[in-house]
């Protein structure tokens, strides 16, 4: 490889870890599968991923790294930051007392109608995530009230 080539680093661009770990990850993986990568090709590459993080960005090459056979295309690393995505949600899970433990048939009418309800109330507006929560925790409530034989039925 060229020095220019291998340094990946245009002179006087400001290095956000993100793109630092881009370079890296795009340096390992070119040694990894025999290739030279151009300064077009990282900024291909740079325009392709500049908007996720390093660790996502990590997530996919070492990934790629592991399992590819070739070096790989920019939608073959992409496919794997949404899988990143996926399994490392930033949202909050709500986990709910009888997860697990399933909801029957009555359950659910119980949560419509009480959807319903609140969804009537706000307007019909789509409800929160921490009404949805409310309304979840309402159940479960109502469902204490039930023997746990009649539960499981």
């Amino acid at each position: 490889m060229k020095t220019d080539q291998s340094r990946m680093i245009l002179q006087g661009e400001t290095q956000t870890t993100s793109q630092q770990s881009l370079e890296n990850c795009l340096t390992r993986t070119a040694l990894l599968f025999s290739r030279v990568l151009t300064v077009e090709e990282i900024q291909v590459w740079k325009g392709f991923l500049e908007t996720y993080s390093a660790s996502a960005i990590e997530y996919a090459f070492e990934n790629w790294q592991r399992n590819g056979h070739f070096f790989p295309k920019p939608a073959q690393i992409l496919e794997l930051i949404r899988a990143y995505h996926i399994q490392h949600r930033s949202d909050y899970v709500q986990h709910y007392e009888h997860h697990g433990e399933g909801y029957g048939e009555t359950d659910v009418l119980i949560l419509w109608k009480m959807y319903q309800a609140m969804s009537a109330q706000v307007g019909g507006r789509k409800l929160t995530k921490k009404e949805k929560a409310a309304l979840m925790d309402e159940l479960d409530k109502k469902r204490e009230s039930v023997p746990e034989w009649r539960r499981s039925a």
